[in-house]
């Protein structure tokens, strides 16, 4: 009953924010594109299965609140090839560790060049990976990520800047892993260093291998245009 009363409250709180949104939108004339994109961002928030919310249950037991996280998560945890090569007792503190995050469609998720200070599993969403060719210097998009991947943790392994750019396709959500996190996630259990050091290798060969593929079809499309 009590779950219920603050579901009401939640969702009346909701009403009365989409309301004076709209009127101060409308009082300080935001351009309707920007005025639309707030409302789809708040839309999404409310409903995401992925978000707990805090009010409806900030006082539930720490037991309870594991139990539920887990609960939540379990999708992400089925879908994502990393956690299948976890014991229960490693992905139960992996999970404890994660970090919730909603991005807008058009956001940086990961820059390229830049040093990374955090690991990204995507829960739910589209989003796509680009690289800048060095002889070219075009940025060419050489893979697109969904639900059960992750991303990122090459650079907390190697310490080297960022390789790519992994840019939102459409509203996405992640769940991040921050540099201590990882770095004791890999201390904890052997099977998430060796399965997490296995996926930058495959990653490192398959972004190779479509840049070269991208150079041949770009050469191709070259020589086709001037024979004709």
């Amino acid at each position: 009953t009590s779950l219920l009363a603050n579901a009401d409250v939640v969702a009346s709180q909701h009403r009365e924010k989409r309301s004076r949104m709209r009127a101060y939108l409308k009082q300080n004339h935001v351009p309707a594109s920007l005025s639309d994109s707030i409302h789809a961002y708040y839309e999404y928030l409310w409903g995401s299965s992925s978000v707990t919310d805090d009010e409806l249950f900030g006082d539930l037991a720490e037991t309870l609140k594991l139990k539920l996280a887990l609960a939540v998560k379990r999708r992400f945890i089925l879908s994502c090839p990393l956690f299948k090569s976890l014991n229960p007792f490693a992905v139960i503190n992996l999970v404890q560790r994660l970090e919730h995050r909603i991005t807008v469609p058009d956001q940086v998720i990961m820059a390229e060049g830049e040093h990374g200070d955090t690991m990204y599993f995507c829960v739910r969403g589209r989003m796509a990976v680009s690289i800048r060719d060095r002889s070219t210097q075009r940025v060419l998009k050489v893979a697109e990520l969904k639900t059960g991947d992750y991303f990122g943790e090459a650079a907390l392994i190697t310490g080297e800047p960022r390789t790519a750019n992994v840019t939102a396709i459409t509203f996405c959500e992640t769940y991040m892993l921050n540099k201590a996190a990882f770095a004791a996630a890999r201390k904890e259990n052997a099977e998430f260093c060796v399965a997490v050091e296995s996926q930058v290798r495959r990653r490192d060969v398959r972004n190779a291998y479509a840049v070269k593929l991208r150079r041949v079809r770009n050469a191709l499309i070259a020589v086709t245009a001037f024979a004709n």
